[in-house]
């Protein structure tokens, strides 16, 4: 964030008039390319555009994308996937399980998570 605000050269001075004489100016913290405010649907646009071009096929938007990277990173640091379901709101666990991406890691088989516990 301290690289994109330094490479912001609209926020160095009061270089945008104001409105109110003596008000501080008031500039967006993220702009969009024309210096507007980035607003959510530029977000959605722009999810979708990266997701094309990166040839991903799921329809991306800011929901999406939070609640598969929340899923996935609880379930890498160990969620079991009951809880992720109950995080999610899902009713069925089978719907969870889409952000189970480490199934055929062995630290996460149930034989590996046995042996751990017989050689305890």
């Amino acid at each position: 964030m301290d690289a994109y605000l330094a490479g912001r050269v609209d926020l160095a001075g009061d270089r945008l008039p104001t409105q109110t004489p003596g008000a501080r100016p008031r500039r967006p913290l993220v702009a969009t390319a024309s210096g507007g405010r980035l607003d959510r649907g530029a977000v959605w646009r722009l999810l979708r555009r990266l997701a094309r071009t990166a040839g991903i096929s799921v329809t991306m938007s800011p929901h999406v994308l939070a609640a598969h990277t929340c899923a996935t990173l609880s379930r890498d640091a160990g969620a079991r996937l009951e809880d992720i379901q109950d995080q999610l709101g899902h009713a069925d666990v089978r719907t969870a399980r889409r952000y189970d991406h480490g199934g055929a890691r062995l630290d996460r088989s149930p034989a590996y998570t046995l042996a751990g516990y017989i050689t305890g």
